[in-house]
């Protein structure tokens, strides 16, 4: 192996250090309205300080650093045009993302060093409350959250739908589904299944828009729900997707109990999470995923083994894992 060359190493490092710049950025571009000013075409920092109604010198500033990482092209005449890469935050998914990123993950990660020391929550030490206290009590950042949640699962979409094993007839039920963009992806693969989207009360109306849109009101229900509680419902199959990584063992265990005693006869419980990798490099964003569910929500990423662990300690064991293009892995399990 070469030896590394020390300036690289440094200016790695240093780049590194600065990560922050890049975040602040992006996210006061977002704030501030620009992707959606800038769509139509180039304008110049006058124009948009008039339109925005923004400080024209400090914007002028502003919009160079966001040249130099890439998301604005210069152009002639004083013009700023977004990028290709700029364009791509005009996605209600990524802008959201950005949102939830600075407003409740960042300084989350800030207090990292808190968990290690510890083994508890940075995300409550920081904010005096749980991620869900946090966002039920911040109708806006919930909304971003679910948001780019919705979005990421439907980039994946296909991929973990056809990884299901599902039923041809019956009731499925998505568990802590959020705003319902999986289960109604599932209701119309499978035109003969019912579904029930179990959440908390708070995304009721996310949830209607997003049944709404999918033409799916006569096909699926809501119902408020407390995974920590006996579930009102039966059904043929159960999704849990990114559920179970949000919680420590203990309470994983409680989850899958309250839907095996859910399950109908001969049903099965889908579980939808990524798998720890063997080797680190393998799988290096699951590895940080692994560091926010330790900083945010005091849960964990596992591998196929401990997920098979926790599943016998709540009366169900592992009956296959079928692993996604996107990163996902499908665990199937049924009552033993």
């Amino acid at each position: 192996m070469k030896p590394s060359d020390p300036i690289s190493d440094t200016q790695r490092l240093q780049d590194l250090i600065h990560g922050y710049r890049s975040t602040a950025l992006l996210y006061g571009m977002v704030k501030l309205g620009l992707p959606e000013a800038l769509a139509a075409g180039p304008r110049t920092a006058a124009d948009l300080a008039t339109s925005l109604k923004l400080h024209e010198a400090s914007l002028h500033r502003f919009l160079r650093g966001l040249v130099v990482m890439g998301v604005l092209s210069d152009l002639t005449g004083g013009r700023v045009e977004l990028t290709a890469m700029g364009r791509l935050i005009l996605s209600p998914g990524i802008a959201a993302h950005l949102i939830v990123s600075v407003e409740s993950h960042l300084p989350a990660w800030n207090g990292l060093a808190h968990s290690v020391q510890t083994g508890e929550k940075a995300f409550d030490k920081i904010f005096g409350m749980t991620t869900w206290e946090h966002r039920e009590g911040n109708p806006g950042l919930n909304l971003a959250f679910n948001t780019w949640i919705g979005s990421a699962t439907a980039d994946g979409m296909k991929d973990i739908v056809d990884a299901l094993s599902l039923p041809a007839a019956g009731v499925i039920a998505d568990v802590g589904g959020g705003n319902g963009t999986l289960l109604a992806a599932i209701l119309l693969r499978c035109p003969a299944l019912k579904g029930i989207l179990a959440e908390q009360p708070h995304l009721l109306e996310q949830v209607k828009q997003t049944f709404s849109h999918a033409g799916l009101l006569e096909r699926a229900t809501f119902t408020a729900c407390n995974f920590f509680n006996p579930l009102s419902f039966s059904a043929d199959a159960i999704v849990l997707k990114s559920v179970l990584h949000d919680w420590d063992d203990e309470a994983c265990v409680k989850i899958l109990g309250h839907c095996r005693q859910a399950l109908r006869p001969q049903g099965h419980i889908f579980i939808v999470e990524r798998l720890l990798p063997v080797k680190i490099s393998d799988k290096p964003y699951t590895i940080l995923l692994d560091l926010q569910m330790m900083a945010v929500t005091g849960g964990q990423e596992r591998t196929e083994r401990t997920y098979g662990a926790l599943l016998q300690s709540a009366g169900l064991r592992l009956d296959s894992v079928k692993q996604t293009q996107v990163g996902f892995a499908v665990l199937s399990a049924s009552a033993r």
